[in-house]
């Protein structure tokens, strides 16, 4: 029933290959080695919030990043918004940023089941010691 099922699907034209999420302009972290699987280092965790505020036909996203205290200073950081650099402002262990997003970007339709997945923003930190942390918000769109 499977293999009926995929043959069906192979063989219309209805569906459509999906967009891939293009890759990033920059190399994020290039050419410095990590210390992977150095256990006496302790792992670091980041807060990434991201917030979508309407303003005409843009939509803002407001970016704020939380570092722990060790991080704070010498960080590398990397932030995008749908694979779009955004620079941060540094206050203490907290950064924040926005991004300018058309608004009909947000309001278009995934499907007649569902509605914009919205923007999605990440973040990538690397200590000078080669440790790393991530997190991404999905913001703009569905609930």
């Amino acid at each position: 029933l499977l293999r009926m099922a995929g043959d069906f699907e192979r063989s219309t034209q209805r569906r459509t290959r999906p967009p891939r999420t293009p890759e990033l302009d920059d190399d994020v972290f290039s050419g410095r080695p990590a210390r992977a699987g150095d256990s006496k280092v302790p792992a670091f965790a980041i807060t990434l919030a991201a917030e979508t505020r309407p303003s005409g036909d843009q939509d803002e996203i407001v970016i704020t990043l939380e570092l722990p205290g060790e991080a704070a200073e010498t960080a590398n950081i990397q932030v995008h918004v749908n694979g779009e650099v955004v620079v941060l402002q540094r206050s203490g262990a907290r950064l924040s940023g926005h991004a300018l997003i058309p608004a009909a970007e947000h309001q278009r339709f995934h499907s007649v089941w569902r509605g914009s997945y919205g923007s999605i923003v990440t973040a990538v930190v690397r200590l000078e010691d080669g440790r790393t942390a991530g997190a991404f918000a999905v913001t703009g769109g569905i609930k």
